[in-house]
């Protein structure tokens, strides 16, 4: 799964507009001076991003790093919350907030390319 180091088209680190919250690092100060994780979301989708996206408010950056790798377990917490059409609800939830709390510098991520 992911990308194959050799298809990986940046060599060096790269701003991006966001990064998962799987393999995030940032300092106390930092996490706490955005408000941290926002606790209208329910399990499993969109607080990564939406962690990101107060980082880049505070004029702040995310930075992809091609020489950290990591393995991770995809979608384990949403097995503990039962029926697929719950976590079916949980991502239109959530991706519906994100959607209403960040239209704007979504616009803006997706014409800059």
């Amino acid at each position: 799964m992911g990308i194959e180091p050799s298809l990986d088209p940046h060599s060096e680190a790269t701003v991006v507009p966001a990064v998962t919250g799987a393999c995030m690092l940032m300092t106390r100060a930092l996490f706490d001076s955005v408000g941290g994780w926002d606790n209208g979301y329910l399990i499993g989708d969109f607080e990564d991003s939406d962690l990101c996206f107060k980082i880049r408010e505070q004029g702040k950056h995310c930075v992809y790093v091609p020489t950290v790798e990591l393995t991770h377990l995809e979608r384990q917490s949403f097995n503990l919350t039962g029926a697929p059409d719950f976590r079916t609800k949980v991502v239109i939830y959530n991706a519906t907030r994100h959607q209403n709390k960040w239209s704007s510098l979504l616009q803006q991520s997706v014409s800059k390319g």
